[in-house]
């Protein structure tokens, strides 16, 4: 993911942490893992608090939970809904079911 900044332009300047930036990439949940290394924390460790990552991930897996505090990301988006100015521009995409899974299940 670093490199992937990299490549598109983003530069870090260590005495600026919050700065804006043209990338920001960050590594939110990897499965039910927790992660805790020099350069890299997983689950983010602030993932819980920030409404602008919580609620596209809502969207996408609303039932996942959070590895570390036992609550699922929809809770938490709701919990912060409205808080820091996040709004839809349109509605979550509605994508077209899939048939062939194995177990005869449907992919969305």
């Amino acid at each position: 993911m670093l490199e992937a900044e990299t490549r598109d332009g983003r530069t870090r300047d260590p005495d600026e942490r919050f700065a804006a930036r043209t990338l920001d990439l960050d590594l939110l949940l990897y499965d039910a893992q927790r992660i805790d290394a020099p350069g890299l924390v997983v689950p983010h460790p602030r993932l819980h608090e920030r409404a602008f990552a919580l609620t596209p991930l809502a969207d996408l897996a609303p039932d996942v939970l959070h590895p570390v505090l036992g609550v699922t990301v929809g809770a938490l988006a709701a919990k912060h809904a409205g808080e820091s100015g996040i709004r839809r521009w349109h509605q979550p995409l509605s994508l077209p079911v899939k048939a062939g899974l194995p177990g005869g299940r449907r992919a969305r």
